[in-house]
Parts: C-alpha cells; sequence; structure tokens
C-alpha cells in the first residue's frame, strides 16, 4: 500500500511537473505519466575507481553507449580479480567514511557511546556485510534480510568467518497523499 501511495504522489508531481508538453491535455491528470522509478545518472553516481576500470575495459566513450548490448558484452574482460580489487578499494573507503564521521560526532560532543558503535565505528572493511542502504520504508523490504533467520543465524555464527549487519534506524515518514 505504501509503494502504491508512493508511485502516485510520484506520478502526480511528475504530470504537474511535465503538463507543458502535452498543451493538448486539459485536466492534469489525464497527463500520460502514471508513475516514475528512481533512475540513475551515470557520470554522477560512479565511483572514480570503478569508471577508471570501465574505460580501460569499455573504451573512454562507454557512457555514450549505454543501451549498446556490445558495451556489456565487453564486461567479460575484466577479470574478476580487478572487480574485487575495486570492489574491496571502495568497501575500504566507505567504511573509513563512516568511522571518521562517527569519530567527528562524537569528538563534538553531545553523542551517546551507543550512537558511536550503532554509527559504525567498529565496522570491519574485510567482513561480510548484510546491509540495506535505502530508506527504511516498509514497501522496500528491508525485512527481507530477516525472512530466513535460520539461514542469517547460521551465517553469523561462522568461527573465523565474521559478518556484521548494517541497517538504517531512521525510518522515513509516511506520505502523506494530499502533499504531493
Amino acid at each position: 500500500m505504501a509503494a502504491t501511495a508512493s508511485r502516485n504522489c510520484n506520478g502526480r508531481v511528475a504530470r504537474r511537473m511535465w503538463k507543458f508538453l502535452w498543451p493538448e491535455v486539459e485536466k492534469e491528470e489525464d497527463v500520460p505519466i502514471t508513475s516514475v522509478t528512481n533512475g540513475v545518472h551515470t557520470a554522477t553516481w560512479l565511483a572514480r575507481r570503478v569508471r577508471v576500470l570501465l574505460n580501460k575495459h569499455l573504451g573512454e566513450n562507454w557512457m555514450e553507449a549505454l543501451d549498446d548490448p556490445e558495451t556489456w558484452i565487453r564486461m567479460d574482460a575484466i577479470s574478476d580479480r580487478e572487480l574485487w580489487e575495486t570492489r574491496l578499494h571502495l568497501k575500504r573507503k566507505l567504511v573509513l567514511y563512516i568511522m571518521d564521521r562517527a569519530r567527528q560526532r562524537w569528538m563534538q560532543g553531545g553523542y551517546h557511546p551507543i550512537q558511536a558503535i550503532a554509527s559504525g565505528i567498529m565496522l570491519d572493511p574485510y567482513a561480510l556485510t548484510i546491509g540495506f542502504a535505502r530508506r527504511f520504508a516498509t514497501y522496500k523490504r528491508a525485512d527481507l534480510v530477516f525472512h530466513n533467520l535460520d539461514r542469517l543465524l547460521e551465517l553469523i555464527n561462522r568461527p573465523n568467518h565474521p559478518v556484521q549487519l548494517s541497517l538504517p534506524a531512521k525510518p522515513i515518514p509516511p506520505t502523506n497523499p494530499a502533499s504531493c
């Protein structure tokens, strides 16, 4: 139900924004936009390290051919080792950022020790991290992390195989359709 409300709200806002493209349509609700899904602007979303890797294997102009299947066939040329090294580098960078941010908040004061720990001060960049890096809205189904509790406990309790969970603590407020 929340997903439908969000899509309806997104569609309503998009129809209002883009109505000028359909001057022949009299009523805003008749604009042929039903909903909007998230998109990615590749140039700003992509980590520099990944861009360098893709430039090396796909060619400098691969971003101009994102919809060309040939572009993505060339992905097979990237070795597992190169992909893994890039992933590890980015994970270490993320964990260091999280730890530094928690440390800075601690030094500013007014931060309880439990908040520092919950903020990720003890994250291990080499541990398997099971996470949910999206807004904690019910329709995004974050609870699937706990769907198979036996499997999760089996993963978490393996000796010499550290596992950590990273879940957002702040839920998104419910959408008020009237505010769209």
